[in-house]
């Protein structure tokens, strides 16, 4: 059509350029802009083609012009829109349609990290204390080391060929003695049988080889020429190398014991610290730790148990207890095919276990923050909840005095075994294989008088502690939301669950909208639930938490504290209430300064802030 090379349509692809192109084209034909003299197109055209671009387009009902709660805006007549108690329902799936699931991804990521920073944590799940290893003191003279290698598998074989197999050189048996005095070559160091034939077998459980390594190496660091010491803890390293189960983890005892009542000493244990305290001893030893920073362990062996280390790891992990679909602790004994709890002995149940697991824990927490996988932190910090939401108040347990699990105001307990019903963690007792019972005094008399421990008083309260000294562990439910992990998953529906997801953290996070001033000393009171006491005194006040007894807190409210007057202010606790915060700290540094107290037990309160020493 003459001079059109000048536009190139390709490049017009949105409305507005369309226009554009439309106007230029109406132009060329009127006689208009720079093509007037080119083309000429009578008046009238040229005002029809000016009313078309003009000209909005006829209104679609819902097509192009929306509608408002299903009623369509054309028409002449007033539209009145009121209130409507089900105005929330502005669906999110309407939303979903006008976002592609690349801006919503942006979108939700940005409210994540804002609601994560607002509740001061750096990931999905809190972080909690770092413990040091389990403390190791045993200084061993050469002479102890040689008593307890008298009893290793590897010098007794000599008189106890017929119960000894290659698999168990190297171990000890679970014998009172063995730390104590030397082996005097001829008593028995079988304890453990087969249906119909003795075999002197290793032990994995009660740190029979965590400590007989340990003491080895204590004795070595001492004289590092002494070989057969070393070669004696070499030796009980092998021994745990041989004992690891297919795919991880270790037995109570090794090689494979026969003896029907006892099968399931062959099985992956957290009974009796077996796993917690091999992969202690491992750690230990792979870090060159304390008294393994000589030469004892060589670097072929080192990297072996490296690898089996790793191995238990994803052990623990997988084999963490789920119940109504949130991860707890750990069962005693795991079939090591199915990988399902089973029982032990008749009267120990395949549930949870609260002091075997509370040592798993200890251990995990003793792992640096840098080095703690999310997978670590998240199994730590369901394990820790548990064992909040598993405690017994107002009980205490003494094996010694019937009924054993008595009433004891103000204290607390719990049990060996639990398992969940009606909604809620009661204990677990064992009446012979598969049958549970409901009390102790349920069980045989034998099991729950000769010997055996139902309950432990202090389990819960080193776990609980971990979490009492790290503000992060309290800021967000860990596990609620998980934005930055969504990425594209969000999308149409699952808009909707990422802001519903947001809605629930939002109710959670609490924030002071109440302001109380004061100017003298108070005792906290309920009415202090949740708001901001402004404190504006110019002398020195002390603001005092009550017992339970007295005002009865729930556990996790929390109370924010500010020092706006010139005087300092003291956070004090009645006699029986445990006040924790960092180093012990309870006055408000400086003038502004400002502090929260939340309630995390009974009579438990934690304390963080702004804070400096008491003066004395």
């Amino acid at each position: 059509m003459g001079n059109t090379a000048n536009y190139d349509l390709t490049t017009y692809d949105r409305i507005t350029d369309t226009l554009v192109v439309f106007g230029d084209f109406r132009d060329m034909l009127c006689g208009t802009g720079t093509n007037s003299n080119t083309y000429k197109i009578d008046t009238q055209m040229k005002a029809n083609a000016d009313a078309i671009i003009s000209k909005q387009a006829t209104l679609v009902s819902g097509t192009n012009i929306r509608t408002i709660n299903g009623e369509t805006l054309l028409g002449s007549t007033n539209l009145v829109i009121t209130g409507s108690e089900t105005a929330a329902e502005t669906s999110v799936t309407d939303i979903g349609g006008y976002f592609d699931s690349i801006e919503v991804e942006g979108v939700l990521q940005e409210v994540g990290a804002g609601l994560l920073a607002l509740g001061g944590v750096t990931g999905s799940v809190p972080e909690y204390s770092i413990l040091p290893l389990s403390t190791i003191n045993y200084p061993t003279t050469l002479a102890e080391a040689r008593d307890i290698m008298s009893w290793q598998h590897t010098v007794a074989k000599q008189s106890f060929d017929s119960y000894i197999t290659a698999a168990s050189l190297g171990a000890w048996s679970s014998i009172s003695s063995v730390f104590t005095r030397a082996w005097d070559g001829t008593e028995s160091i079988v304890r453990d049988y087969t249906d119909g034939n003795t075999v002197a077998m290793g032990d994995m459980d009660d740190k029979m080889m965590y400590l007989g390594i340990i003491k080895l190496a204590s004795a070595y660091k001492t004289d590092t020429s002494a070989n057969d010491i070393r070669d004696a803890a070499r030796e009980a390293v092998d021994f745990i190398l041989r004992a690891e189960i297919a795919g991880g983890g270790w037995p109570e005892v090794y090689p494979a014991q026969d003896y029907s009542p006892s099968m399931y000493e062959n099985y992956i244990a957290f009974n009796d610290d077996t796993m917690s305290y091999t992969m202690g001893l491992i750690r230990r030893i792979s870090e060159g730790i304390h008294p393994f920073d000589t030469d004892i362990i060589d670097a072929p062996r080192k990297a072996l148990l490296d690898a089996a280390y790793d191995r238990a790891m994803s052990v623990v992990l997988e084999l963490q207890l789920v119940t109504n679909g949130v991860k707890n602790v750990w069962a005693g004994i795991y079939h090591p095919i199915t990988r399902l709890p089973i029982w032990a002995r008749g009267w120990e149940p395949n549930t949870q276990m609260a002091h075997e697991s509370s040592n798993m824990i200890e251990y995990l927490c003793s792992i640096a923050t840098v080095d703690r996988t999310p997978e670590i932190k998240e199994c730590i910090h369901y394990a820790i909840q548990w064992f909040k939401d598993a405690i017994v108040e107002d009980v205490r347990y003494d094996r010694t005095i019937s009924p054993y699990f008595t009433s004891a105001i103000g204290q607390h307990t719990w049990y060996r075994f639990y398992r969940y019903v009606g909604g809620q963690w009661i204990g677990a007792f064992g009446a012979g294989v598969g049958v549970f019972v409901n009390t102790i005094q349920e069980v045989s008399p034998s099991q729950y008088i000769e010997g055996y421990t139902w309950g432990y008083n202090d389990d819960g309260d080193k776990v609980i502690a971990l979490s009492k000294t790290d503000t992060q562990a309290f800021s967000l439910p860990a596990g609620s939301i998980s934005i930055e992990d969504q990425g594209a998953h969000f999308g149409g529906a699952n808009v909707e669950v990422a802001l519903q997801e947001i809605g629930t953290i939002l109710g959670e996070i609490s924030l002071s909208s109440a302001i109380i001033p004061i100017s003298s000393a108070i005792t906290l009171e309920l009415s202090h639930k949740d708001v901001l006491i402004k404190c504006g005194n110019s002398v020195g006040i002390t603001i005092t938490v009550p017992l339970n007894s007295a005002v009865p807190f729930t556990v996790g409210d929390e109370i924010a504290i500010v020092a706006y007057g010139t005087g300092s202010v003291i956070i004090g606790a009645t006699a029986g209430v445990d006040l924790y915060s960092s180093n012990s700290f309870a006055t408000i540094g400086t003038q502004y300064g400002s502090c929260v107290l939340k309630k995390m037990g009974l009579n438990e309160w934690l304390l963080i802030g702004n804070l400096i020493e008491n003066a004395v």
